[in-house]
């Protein structure tokens, strides 16, 4: 279990909307990590880090100065990280379609932030915060999904919580 990874899951289940940056540099460095394993996989440890760092920090100065294309970036990175883990987390590893089961994934994912703006950062980020912690504590498959569904739906009700917070309903 790696307790780094755990607490990032938790900030952006709970935090996801509200610390937009942060989800957006933690998707860009995931995503960077896993393609960086993928196709860099005759350098070394060090190399992969560095361009994950990179896709990591180029995700957090796109969602500080261009935060709408960020969105859509954001929604993309993180649907297709969440349905590509899933897929591997349930046994599946044919690295021949990871790549058109990411980019189906990243193109649902941006199309529900686009459309959504709030509530689809809101879901994306629950559901990779989800997808991340039960990816470190990792309970078998069998009950994967499950925890994974509970995680994301705790995680929404959190930020719905907070969103209403914050554009709070007027009564007259």
């Amino acid at each position: 279990m790696n307790i780094a990874e755990l607490f990032v899951g938790i900030i952006i289940l709970l935090l996801g909307r509200k610390l937009f940056w942060v989800f957006v540099g933690v998707m860009g460095f995931l995503v960077g990590f896993d393609l960086a394993k993928m196709h860099l996989i005759e350098h070394s440890a060090i190399v992969i880090y560095v361009v994950a760092f990179a896709f990591g920090i180029l995700g957090i100065l796109v969602a500080l100065f261009l935060q709408r294309i960020a969105f859509g970036i954001a929604g993309f990175l993180a649907g297709g990280y969440a349905i590509t883990t899933l897929f591997v987390h349930f046994g599946w590893q044919s690295v021949a379609s990871y790549e058109l089961v990411f980019l189906i994934g990243g193109a649902i994912g941006a199309l529900a932030v686009l459309l959504l703006t709030d509530w689809g950062l809101i879901i994306l980020s629950s559901l990779s915060g989800a997808v991340l912690i039960t990816n470190n504590i990792y309970p078998g498959p069998q009950w994967s999904l499950l925890i994974v569904i509970a995680l994301t739906a705790m995680g929404i009700y959190i930020q719905r919580l907070l969103l209403t917070k914050r554009y709070p309903r007027s009564y007259k």
